[in-house]
């Protein structure tokens, strides 16, 4: 039984996938384009530091294949509103989105893009 449980555990473990290059591409777009000068809201979105971006913070899951499925955006501490860029239509397979903030302006298209 032991055994067992040693081998399920490490094999769950191992089949656990780091995040896709290109959630982690389409999350750095997202970064890059709301106005956060101080580097508050998204200050642990750095692959050098974290090199998987599931673990990053606002990203609440990531499916078997490393796709976010759950994203929290809190990028607004500043006053200023802000538009949602259109990368966020990037995020092929997520199922889940929370927006907290000052937004302004039109839903972009590519939001049609997600799951």
């Amino acid at each position: 039984f032991l055994l067992t449980l040693i081998l399920f555990s490490f094999f769950s473990l191992s089949s656990a996938a780091a995040c896709h290059p290109s959630e982690q591409n389409a999350l750095l777009q997202l970064k890059n384009k709301f106005f956060d000068p101080k580097d508050v809201a998204f200050s642990d979105w750095d692959p050098k530091k974290t090199p998987d971006c599931c673990k990053w913070s606002g990203v609440l899951t990531c499916d078997a294949n490393g796709r976010v499925t759950w994203l929290r955006l809190e990028p607004f501490p500043f006053a200023a509103a802000q538009q949602m860029p259109p990368a966020i239509g990037d995020f092929a397979f997520l199922e889940t989105l929370e927006v907290y903030g000052n937004l302004t302006g039109p839903i972009p298209a590519s939001i049609g893009n997600l799951a």
